[in-house]
C-alpha cells in the first residue's frame, strides 16, 4: 500500500513494476517488508498515474485532467515518479496550454494596497 501525501493507495507490486525505470517500480524491492510506504507528495494526481500503469502506461485523454494547471501538476508528479512514458504524453499538452497563455495580458486588480499588486488574467483573442 502506498500512503502519498496521508492519502491512501492500494495496487500491486506489478502495476508499480509497469514502467521499470520509474521510481514507483523500486519501490518493492527497496522496501519488501513494509505493509506501506509513504511518500511525501501531494495525492491528488496518483491515480492518474496508477491508471496509466495499469493499462500498460496508456492514458487516454478522456481520462486527464481538464484543466491546464492540473495537467502541469501531473506531468510534475510524472517528472518526480520517473514516469517517463506519461511525460511524453503529457509533454504537447502542457506546450499548448504555454502557448495559450502568451494570448493573455495581466491588468492590475484596483484597491489591491500600495505594497501589494494583484493581477488579474484577462484573455486576448489573437
Amino acid at each position: 500500500m502506498l500512503n502519498i501525501g496521508g492519502s491512501r493507495f492500494q495496487t500491486t507490486n506489478s502495476t508499480l513494476r509497469e514502467d521499470p525505470l520509474s521510481l514507483l517500480a523500486a519501490l518493492p524491492t527497496a522496501y519488501p517488508l513494509s505493509n506501506e510506504i509513504f511518500i511525501d507528495r501531494d495525492p491528488k494526481h496518483l491515480h492518474f498515474i496508477l491508471n496509466s500503469l495499469r493499462n500498460g502506461c496508456q492514458i487516454s485523454k478522456i481520462n486527464l485532467p481538464k484543466d491546464h494547471r492540473d495537467i502541469k501538476e501531473l506531468q510534475l508528479e510524472c517528472v518526480f515518479f520517473s514516469v517517463d512514458n506519461l511525460i511524453h504524453v503529457l509533454e504537447p499538452l502542457v506546450k499548448a496550454g504555454v502557448f495559450l497563455l502568451l494570448h493573455c495580458t495581466l491588468i492590475p486588480v484596483a484597491n489591491s494596497g500600495p505594497k501589494k499588486v494583484m493581477y488579474q488574467r484577462t484573455d486576448v483573442i489573437p
